[in-house]
């Protein structure tokens, strides 16, 4: 008998927008009002100011950082997957005054 187990329901807020638009300031209210919530912070995933993949604006005197090119995708897509994978799955049983972090919510 095979025993197949259903997959954890999970809950993806993703949150987009021009640079210094408030998307950090929104995923930390949103953490203040699910602080069982993961967040997941892209701004933790660019590239340092020395790296070869950043592309130098001369006449602005500083780096672009609005190319993809700035970001580690890769680095980033991989903690996505371990922080997907590692989600604990939301009971619905369980006393909702009290939530576990990483229970099945990333911002």
């Amino acid at each position: 008998m095979r025993v197949i187990i259903p997959p954890i329901p999970k809950l993806v807020v993703g949150i987009s927008g021009v640079s210094c638009g408030g998307k950090t300031t929104i995923s930390k209210l949103l953490n203040l009002a699910f602080p069982w919530a993961t967040v997941l912070h892209q701004d933790k995933y660019f590239h340092p100011n020395e790296a070869k993949y950043h592309v130098y604006m001369e006449d602005l005197k500083h780096y672009n950082w609005e190319l993809k090119s700035a970001l580690d995708f890769p680095k980033m897509e991989r903690d996505l997957a371990r922080m997907l994978q590692n989600c604990k799955p939301y009971d619905k049983s369980r006393d909702h005054s009290v939530k576990e972090k990483g229970t099945s919510f990333l911002i």
